[in-house]
């Protein structure tokens, strides 16, 4: 019953997902909710106004006025842009110097379409300017669009910010907009707003004039290059800055609450290192586009992190990392998403798709330069072969279900819209840019076939070679049409395929040259495989099986090499490929348990090279390593692992201080497995509400909290993530319905019967 509800929760929250972005009761037809393709803006000019109240619990409004240059390419008796109804009240709106009545235009609450209905004929090239005045509304029930966020100070204040999250298609909650990512214009901005706060844009400010008669400022910033609306951000906050090292004649700055201000240190390290890579690779200099670059931790942010030209905004945990506190992952997740952000600046900032169908390019490059660039800078974290293990991998597993979508297909709604932002937009899209590698046979789990055919690169390494793997061009290529035949030299026993796994294929061997590959892999160095290759060895196997070409016992027998291997990307890949059998037949199942066995068996000398007691916490592989065996051990129940976290717990109640840094996921999740003990529960929830201004700490806690098994205490933790003012933020909700059903095979059946009855208070939330 577990194993089902599993299969249905992850339905339900794919159609959660889909309905937080878009419940409308009946949808007009796709192609109404694009512009007409005969507008052509020039220039926008946005004056914002807030007051002191928009910083309170009372109110979330502020005024607003948009002035738009623009020309038509084509004949028209209307003009067609878009207003968000919830968020935009339209007050009077001006074209070329005349005023409209009420009845020439309305918004489509449907399409987000502001129609505006013209009583002249136009001229076309000819620039008209459109000016719309308008009050608006700050949203606080998501966020997206122009929103308020909110964070507790030392003080114990509850302390509130305007910030924006625009793309896709929510530049026009904040103001009238052709919001498009076609139809680019520059972008004047003026913010007027209370004195004791500050205001950040995407360019640098022009002038800043304070009123202690009214208590407010009025800040005026420099005009944008041509860029798309959704790349428009701005956050008026009482944040603090701290300032870098200039990338050229580009300032750099990090800023969050005061409060965080020592977590920035990597983030202001990284950075400029960073920015100038892209520099030399791209050999087009950054501040030829916009003269700064900020970087800023918002406390309530939906995505990771946002590419904003020159502001870019993260959730906290993607920026502030605490040296102290912060484990060695969370090191590489700040790097590696600055890495991706800044990768924006060029791939999707200066050069932007036409429309969203085309988001893999964007997302394609970013993502696979967020591992290359930080490799570049920080090449002993081995961010090159990690690649593989966590992109390639994913991507083939995505790639394989047959509602899988092609990188470039259309989507016109904002729901279809939100949906191209994928995995396979990202993980797939960045192998389009590694290696320009297609398929012979698509390969899906159904084992279904399509009548595509492609080229295929193919490199290979057999048993005489005398440098393995090293090469990466193709030997040969496979062709649509015709069979690849051809002859292993003399006294070779096996034939690889694949060189460190650079090419978008599977390959599977008949029985025999398995068996050569499996004696190979029994020597003590493997005959001369290396560890990318033995990792897809392993992935490639798991998978085949899983569509059924190859037997699981072919398997098991091949990747019993793992029991003298301690290679992270070979345990990695084992560990991908067992975790989708034990979800399939239950933990707790007869045939689970005696998986789980033989797994421990097996991982036995892997499990002792990395001892919990030895910490290398400079050394990123050896850390990934041991948490990966230490979660696993614990995991399938080790004894010694379980004596070995319970005991760094009870310390940790007993002194305070918390477990080391990167041992701390284990531990807690661990501690709250294995124990019948409700107090540990409070004694971590208490944890968690008193690390309010270490984000990285209240997440490995929520994520820790669900693996209990004590089903009122799970569905006690579930309220609490749709409950206001419980201290859960909603960008965290969905991290505590994922630790409740993937923390124990008992929690699947507590997170289903809580979908069930609080189906419509989780869609709100």
């Amino acid at each position: 019953f577990s194993e089902i509800n599993m299969a249905i929760i992850h339905a339900i929250i794919l159609l959660l997902t889909v309905t937080s972005i878009s419940s409308l009761p009946a949808q007009p037809k796709a192609e109404d909710y694009r512009l007409p393709e005969i507008y052509s803006p020039t220039s926008y000019h946005v004056e914002l106004s807030l007051t002191d109240d928009a910083f309170t619990a009372t109110s979330n409004a502020f005024t607003g006025l948009v002035s738009i240059v623009f020309s038509f390419t084509n004949q028209t008796n209307y003009i067609a842009l878009h207003a968000q109804h919830n968020f935009i009240t339209i007050g009077r709106i001006t074209f070329n110097n005349t005023e409209l009545s009420t009845t020439d235009y309305g918004i489509n609450n449907e399409t987000d379409i502001l129609k505006i209905n013209l009583a002249n004929a136009i001229d076309i090239g000819t620039a008209y300017t459109l000016v719309i005045e308008y009050k608006g509304l700050l949203s606080t029930g998501d966020m997206y669009g122009f929103y308020k966020s909110s964070y507790v100070d030392e003080d114990n204040a509850t302390k509130y910010l305007a910030t924006t999250q625009f793309e896709s298609t929510y530049a026009r909650r904040a103001f009238p907009c052709f919001d498009e990512p076609a139809l680019k214009a520059t972008f004047h901005f003026i913010f007027t707003f209370p004195i004791s706060l500050n205001v950040l844009f995407n360019t640098p400010q022009s002038s800043n004039e304070a009123n202690e008669t009214t208590g407010l400022r009025t800040v005026v910033f420099d005009m944008t290059p041509k860029m798309p609306t959704y790349l428009i951000a701005f956050i008026i906050s009482e944040f603090t800055c701290t300032i870098g090292t200039s990338i050229g004649t580009v300032p750099y700055q990090v800023c969050s609450r005061k409060e965080s201000a020592a977590t920035r240190e990597l983030a202001v390290d990284l950075g400029p290192k960073l920015l100038q890579s892209l520099n030399n690779f791209t050999n087009y200099d950054y501040g030829r586009s916009i003269q700064k670059m900020d970087q800023v931790a918002i406390p309530d942010f939906a995505a990771g992190a946002m590419e904003n030209w020159g502001l870019v905004t993260y959730r906290e945990t993607a920026l502030l990392w605490d040296k102290n506190e912060s484990s060695n992952r969370y090191q590489q997740r700040v790097a590696t998403v600055i890495a991706h952000e800044f990768t924006h600046q060029w791939f999707g900032n200066l050069v932007t798709c036409k429309w969203w169908s085309e988001i893999f390019l964007n997302e394609g490059f970013a993502t696979y330069f967020e591992y290359f660039t930080t490799h570049e800078v920080l090449s002993d974290w081995e961010l090159d072969k990690q690649f593989v293990i966590e992109v390639v991998h994913n991507a083939f597993g995505a790639d394989a279900l047959e509602n899988a979508h092609a990188l470039q297909s259309s989507c016109e709604t904002p729901a279809e819209i939100s949906s191209k932002f994928s995995t396979i937009s990202y993980d797939k899209g960045k192998l389009v840019h590694w290696k320009i590698i297609n398929l012979k046979k698509r390969f899906l789990y159904t084992g279904e076939d399509t009548e595509t055919k492609w080229y295929v690169p193919v490199s290979f390494t057999t048993s005489v070679d005398s440098s393995k793997f090293e090469t990466t061009t193709p030997n040969v290529w496979l062709t649509p049409t015709e069979n690849l035949n051809f002859t292993l030299p003399e006294n070779s026993t096996w034939i690889i395929l694949n060189n460190q796994e650079t090419g978008y294929y599977r390959v599977n061997y008949d029985d025999a040259l398995w068996d050569h590959i499996n004696h190979a892999l029994l020597k003590d160095d493997y005959d001369g495989i290396i560890d990318l290759n033995r990792a897809q060895i392993v992935d490639d196997l798991f998978n085949i099986a899983r569509a059924n070409h190859i037997k699981y016992s072919k398997v098991f027998s091949t990747i019993n090499f793992l029991a003298n291997d301690t290679s992270y990307y070979s345990w990695y890949a084992a560990f991908a490929g067992y975790n989708f059998l034990l979800r399939r037949v239950g933990d707790n199942s007869p045939l689970g348990q005696a998986i789980a066995s033989d797994i421990l068996g097996l991982m036995d000398k892997f499990y002792a090279s990395v001892p919990i007691s030895t910490l290398k916490e400079s050394d990123q592989i050896y850390t990934h390593s041991q948490v990966l065996a230490l979660t696993w051990a614990c995991r399938l129940g080790s004894e010694s692992c379980v004596d070995e976290v319970q005991k760094l717990f009870s310390e940790y109640q007993t002194s305070g201080v918390r477990p080391n840094r990167n041992l701390r996921s284990i531990v807690y999740c661990n501690a709250l497995r294995y124990s019948s003990n409700s107090s540990d529960w409070e004694f971590l929830w208490d944890a968690y509400t008193n690390a309010a201004d270490l984000a990285t700490e209240q997440v490995t806690i929520l994520s820790a909290l669900g693996c209990t098994k004590d089903s009122s205490l799970l569905t006690e933790y579930l309220k609490k993530s749709i409950t206001a003012d419980s201290g859960i933020r909603s960008q965290d909700a969905l991290s505590v319905f994922s630790s409740v059903y993937t923390g124990n095979p008992e929690g699947v059946d507590v997170a289903f019967e809580f979908l069930m009855e609080n189906y419509k208070a989780i869609a709100e939330k």
